[in-house]
């Protein structure tokens, strides 16, 4: 049963907000980077990106709010069930952890443990996922998870963590992640990075991921008529790879059309073919399509197929 109990104290921290008292929590979150932000900032994060962190920061973006998503609500109401397995399965004992921390070392490194193994300086994660993501899990914790944690190692001053996950709603699975040095400076020195745009009210690089295009978005949602900035250096060789990749992708686009027509007009109304060897090659069946803004029909799909 997990214990409330004043989290262990040490030199490397101080406490800036009780996670409790959500409203101070959500204020002091901007004066730095999490470490559930910081997978963004390395790259293993799918779900945002630095230039959306940025507008979160500078305060352009709202936070999202965990209640609003049902994922993130039943993910809480789950955590201390999953504690209590964890304590079950590992014999530890947990408390609660619950307040936002600064490293002395680099203030702009915050962390919000959830749980810490009583007596010692070892922050515990528990998660909930899908079952679809079990083999994430399969070989120890993912990378955004093992990012997450020695961000909170660097934060703690701890030597290790460990993590507790739900998979699917009834696999309970746990690893301890063991400190990683030079991981973690790669940590610090990618949100130093991004706090120097966050500073200087420069937005940093952009990517071609689908968050930072959701992100520009909304950050830039409408034209202001008859203001022109002047680009720097940097634009001319963007429009260069801008025209070439325009370039390649529809010499792309030309080569997959032109091969499949091929197949299409060799196998004329046939339904398989097959390689001169006998292997399976491709499918060509008809797929009814559901009517919305058009009406239904059918058409007919080219596969490549698997083998056997």
């Amino acid at each position: 049963m997990t214990t409330t109990m004043q989290p262990q104290i040490t030199d490397a921290f101080a406490v800036l907000a009780d996670a409790s008292e959500r409203e101070s929590w959500l204020k002091a979150r901007p004066r730095g980077v999490g470490a559930s932000e910081s997978p963004i900032l390395m790259g293993a994060s799918k779900f945002s990106s630095p230039i959306e962190l940025w507008g979160i920061k500078t305060g352009r973006l709202p936070e999202s709010v965990d209640d609003e998503n049902e994922r993130m609500l039943w993910g809480q109401r789950l955590e201390p069930l999953v504690a209590e397995e964890y304590e079950r399965k590992t014999g530890r004992q947990l408390s609660p952890w619950g307040t936002l921390l600064q490293s002395k070392a680099q203030p702009v490194m915050l962390a919000t443990p959830d749980y810490q193994i009583v007596g010692e300086n070892i922050p515990v994660e528990i998660k909930t996922t899908d079952a679809s993501r079990v083999k994430d899990w399969s070989d120890g914790s993912p990378p955004h998870v093992v990012i997450q944690c020695q961000h909170q190692m660097f934060v703690t001053g701890a030597r290790s963590a460990s993590v507790g996950v739900l998979v699917g709603g009834n696999r309970f699975m746990w690893c301890d992640v063991e400190r990683d040095d030079a991981l973690i400076a790669d940590i610090v020195a990618a949100c130093l990075k991004f706090w120097q745009y966050v500073r200087e009210d420069v937005p940093p690089p952009a990517d071609g991921s689908e968050p930072t295009s959701e992100a520009i978005a909304k950050l830039w949602p409408i034209t202001a008529e008859g203001e022109s900035i002047v680009l720097p250096d940097d634009a001319y060789e963007w429009a260069r790879d801008l025209e070439s990749a325009e370039v390649l992708a529809k010499l792309a686009k030309d080569t997959i059309e032109t091969a499949k027509n091929k197949v299409k007009v060799a196998m004329g109304s046939a339904e398989i073919a097959l390689f001169p060897d006998g292997e399976r090659a491709f499918t060509y069946r008809t797929q009814p399509r559901k009517g919305y803004t058009v009406a239904p029909g059918s058409s007919r799909v080219l596969r490549r197929s698997a083998n056997g």
